[in-house]
């Protein structure tokens, strides 16, 4: 039987101590979580509640997931590191792939993305995303992010995203490959 731990909705200086813990205590793996932002008051009912309320006060910490999981990773040695979830269609594929392969060589492979399309659309009004096509947008972002961690020179076209001629980050990517073999 494997345990993991999530670290979400914590106070910020709670998580690198419970994580080095659950590292030394032998847990399998911790997870974090992801909003980009908490508005007053939303459009749409939280999901996972019965009574659609969120689980979390207004002013809890939510950390940037990939940035608490390199400090996580610097700082335990066995434990696996994964997102629960990474709302992926409110950001940018190139950036997220240098992330997530940095990352993931950072840990030595210990990282798993665990990505979501996102419920709420005030997220993506305020990075400038249309909610209605996120589950396209995200489609487009993994054959994109697949192609960057090839480690070769990228061009791609599609509905959301061209890239012309990406400038080759082998080194991140040989890493990001050797880390996962």
């Amino acid at each position: 039987m494997k345990f993991a731990i999530p670290l979400s909705m914590l106070p910020i200086d709670e998580i690198k101590p419970l994580a080095i813990a659950a590292d030394q205590m032998g847990y399998d793996s911790l997870a974090v979580s992801d909003h980009l932002i908490h508005p007053e008051t939303f459009s749409v009912p939280y999901p996972y509640t019965d009574d659609g309320s969120v689980r979390w006060e207004p002013g809890t910490d939510w950390p940037d997931p990939i940035n608490t999981l390199s400090l996580i990773a610097g700082a335990t040695k066995n434990i696996r590191l994964y997102t629960s979830v990474y709302v992926l269609p409110a950001r940018n594929p190139m950036r997220v792939a240098k992330e997530i392969a940095t990352l993931s060589a950072l840990s030595g492979g210990r990282f798993d993305l665990g990505i979501g399309m996102g419920w709420m659309p005030e997220e993506f009004r305020a990075g400038g995303q249309e909610f209605s096509k996120r589950g396209k947008r995200a489609d487009e972002m993994i054959e994109i992010m697949k192609l960057l961690w090839k480690g070769d020179m990228v061009s791609f076209k599609g509905n959301f995203f061209e890239i012309l001629c990406l400038l080759d980050f082998s080194a991140f990517w040989n890493v990001f490959r050797n880390s996962k073999s």
